[in-house]
């Protein structure tokens, strides 16, 4: 009896507690990585980054700025963490690439309709540089982006890009409506 017990251990190999821990562990992680990477990326609206990298340097919209400050928010919260190496440093180099991308602000006018910022130099800047470096900067956020995207399609399909991109734009919306309805009361 007992030869056939451990005879049917040996055959079955049943998952050892240490091993289910493992297990239970490595599926919480990838639980949470799915939930924040959802998270963040609920702020980000795709189309509205499309359009920022087709016409920067020459504009920008303001729109792109709103979108930054909720990412910029989400990632540097506490509560922000993703396990997965590959996609965390892919999600903080477009997080660094979008800021650097955004922080050349004094060379850009804003248009009286308040929707997009126009480039701008002064005279006594050099503008090829200028213009080099917003382009460079530009590139960068493309490729980071890219990447970040590639890597979220391909490893993470739980995330459902095109809903986090709604969400995203219906905060924006609700953000207008809400501050269109304080302005009305004033």
């Amino acid at each position: 009896m007992m030869k056939e017990a451990i005879q049917a251990i040996v055959v079955q190999q049943p998952i050892k507690p240490f091993a289910q821990i493992q297990q239970s562990s490595e599926i919480i992680q990838r639980q949470r990585d799915v939930a924040n990477i959802t998270w963040v990326m609920s702020a980000v609206h795709l189309p509205t980054l499309d359009e920022a990298l087709h016409s920067l340097p020459h504009y920008i919209s303001m729109e792109v700025f709103l979108f930054w400050e909720e990412f910029n928010e989400r990632v540097t919260s506490s509560l922000f963490h993703v396990y997965d190496e590959k996609t965390r440093t892919a999600l903080l180099d477009f997080h660094d690439a979008w800021d650097k991308c955004l922080s050349s602000g004094t060379y850009y006018l804003t248009e009286s309709t308040g929707k997009r910022s126009v480039f701008s130099i002064s005279p006594s800047d050099d503008l090829e540089s200028v213009w080099s470096k917003l382009e460079t900067d530009r590139d960068l956020l493309a490729t980071t982006f890219a990447s970040l995207i590639q890597i979220l399609r391909i490893n993470y399909l739980e995330v459902d890009l095109d809903k986090t991109s709604f969400l995203a734009w219906h905060k924006k919306l609700e953000g207008d409506r809400t501050y269109n309805a304080r302005v009305s009361e004033q």
